[in-house]
């Protein structure tokens, strides 16, 4: 994991980039944490700062706390601020712990992976109104990832390979059982809005040090998944919560929501091979 230092002063930028509507205004004022992301100015009008590095396009908008990197919504942990004099900012956690991995691809290293297949058991978790079991769907996506994964020369474990139940103290505690240097926890989601559709992945929403360093090793993973993912279905972006699972983990951790089971439609192709089949293979498309 690359290693960032955050002492730089707050900075003024200049830049002669244009939007169609506006010229930048010269000069560009970035506060330190924005700055120290190393980016360049591409556009600015509207309440709207578009930046870029080699690698991404960062799109901030004014008071949101949703970044777009590439076009993938990525949670915040704080909105974006414009001062009254031009000033644009961004709280420090957000730049160090969910920007600045993602935008420099601080993947982390894993050779050792624990699949989680979500509920179990007595534990059906969501069901779509064609009776599609969410634990079904999420032990089918698992075993086909693990043995994607394992032709890829991965060691690969799962919490659980058949139908059973298995509380939320247990499954994160087989990572060190298995000495795991990665944990992936998967599920399908499910809402009142029936139109609701896509993937989102999530990070450990973090409250101290300990776990900020975790959610930084998480994030630039969890954004690779989605982007990956997002040939298949609408990506709902990299989200962050405090879900048991996560919160437990000793290694980098994500928890992903492969679809609405919900949704009709969407529950019909989440259930369809040719569907299961492509997310374990984009998955961790390279």
């Amino acid at each position: 994991m690359r290693s960032f230092v955050w002492i730089l002063p707050a900075v003024i930028l200049s830049c002669g980039c244009r939007n169609e509507n506006q010229q930048l205004p010269e000069p560009l004022k970035l506060g330190t944490e924005i700055s120290a992301l190393e980016l360049k100015a591409v556009s600015c009008g509207n309440d709207v700062l578009v930046m870029r590095n080699r690698r991404h396009v960062l799109r901030l908008k004014a008071e949101s706390s949703v970044a777009f990197i590439d076009d993938i919504p990525v949670a915040l942990n704080a909105p974006v601020t414009l001062s009254e004099d031009g000033r644009w900012q961004i709280d420090r956690f957000s730049a160090q712990y969910i920007l600045a991995p993602i935008l420099n691809d601080s993947l982390p290293e894993f050779r050792t992976i624990l699949l989680d297949p979500g509920h179990g058991g007595h534990d059906t978790g969501t069901i779509s109104p064609d009776g599609v079991q969410e634990k079904d769907l999420n032990l089918r996506l698992a075993l086909l990832l693990a043995e994607k994964l394992r032709k890829d020369g991965y060691t690969v474990h799962l919490t659980r390979s058949d139908d059973r139940f298995l509380s939320l103290d247990e499954r994160p505690a087989m990572i060190e059982k298995v000495k795991a240097d990665l944990f992936i926890s998967i599920h399908h989601n499910s809402a009142a809005n029936t139109k609701a559709e896509g993937h989102e992945t999530f990070i450990l929403r973090s409250e101290n040090s300990s776990e900020a360093a975790l959610s930084s090793q998480s994030a630039a993973l969890a954004f690779a998944v989605e982007k990956n993912l997002s040939a298949l279905s609408p990506s709902r972006g990299v989200k962050s919560a405090r879900f048991k699972v996560l919160r437990q983990a000793s290694t980098p951790a994500i928890l992903i929501e492969a679809g609405f089971l919900s949704n009709p439609d969407e529950a019909a192709r989440l259930a369809a091979g040719e569907f299961q089949n492509a997310f374990a293979r984009l998955f961790f498309s390279r």
